[in-house]
């Protein structure tokens, strides 16, 4: 009777071992994975994100570049984001011989895509450059260079002067006579940066008396109270001869009252 008991109870152990739950598509395939040591099966670790392509800001001349020519104008160009802010400055002297950081003026496109230097260089100077942007991601980068001019001796650079003089009262007939201190071979480079506005506005022309001297005069005469404003943006500019000009100069001035004297020489008479 014992025997017979303890046959049945092994052959209910062997029953209830074959009842078990079977593993499931994903466990088999987990145990699959599983490592030799019996752990959880591993995962490949997420690529990282890709770095986003900064703002590319080139300028036309060299960082360390020597020897630029003062008739150069400065440029930047942005790629794969926009100029935000460009600044070209260098250390110079004002006429009373004090340092002082002097400006070049520049505008940026409306795209922003690119900055362009309004003003050509001077000579002898080095010049820094500090550029700002922005990439189309959003990012925000800088960047600075340097360069430095050729030189150039007092043989080399025309200097100009202006009459009339600033805040004078002239007479309706006066022109503008622009004087230079070596002659002037370029005359039309020069002319390009010489620049006469009036009001009310008056047509006018320049005339070269000679390589060191050029008058500008209205078609007619000046009306009476007329406001004359000279501009010689001439910094820069080759004059020819391997000269160029040198420190600008702007006048501004008021025509007077309409004063005409005719000579009449056969009858001796004169009529004001």
């Amino acid at each position: 009777m014992v025997a017979t008991i303890g046959a049945v109870a092994l052959t209910l152990t062997l029953v209830m071992s074959g009842c078990g739950t079977a593993p499931s598509q994903s466990q088999a395939a987990g145990r699959g994975t599983d490592t030799a040591g019996g752990g959880q099966a591993t995962q490949s670790p997420a690529a990282p994100s890709p770095t986003p392509d900064p703002v590319v800001m080139t300028p036309s001349v060299a960082d360390g570049a020597t020897g630029v020519k003062v008739d150069t104008h400065v440029s930047v160009k942005a790629a794969n984001g926009t100029l935000d802010k460009v600044s070209l400055s260098y250390r110079g002297k004002d006429r009373d011989g004090t340092k002082k950081t002097v400006q070049v003026k520049g505008e940026i496109n409306k795209d922003k895509s690119a900055w362009t230097a309004a003003e050509f260089l001077d000579p002898g100077a080095q010049y820094n450059l500090a550029m700002s942007g922005t990439s189309i991601e959003g990012a925000d980068a800088t960047s600075t260079s340097t360069f430095t001019t050729h030189e150039l001796s007092l043989d080399q650079q025309v200097f100009p002067s202006i009459y009339p003089l600033s805040d004078t009262t002239v007479g309706t007939g006066m022109p503008v006579i622009l004087k230079f201190d070596l002659p002037v071979k370029d005359k039309k480079s020069f002319e390009k940066h010489l620049q006469v506005t009036s009001s009310p506005k008056q047509i006018g022309s320049w005339h070269w008396y000679s390589p060191t001297e050029v008058h500008y005069r209205p078609k007619s005469y000046w009306r009476p109270g007329t406001k004359v404003s000279v501009s010689a943006d001439l910094n820069g500019v080759p004059a020819g001869n391997g000269l160029y000009g040198q420190e600008s100069r702007s006048a501004s001035f008021t025509i007077g009252r309409a004063v005409v004297v005719k000579v009449n020489i056969p009858k001796k008479t004169t009529k004001v």
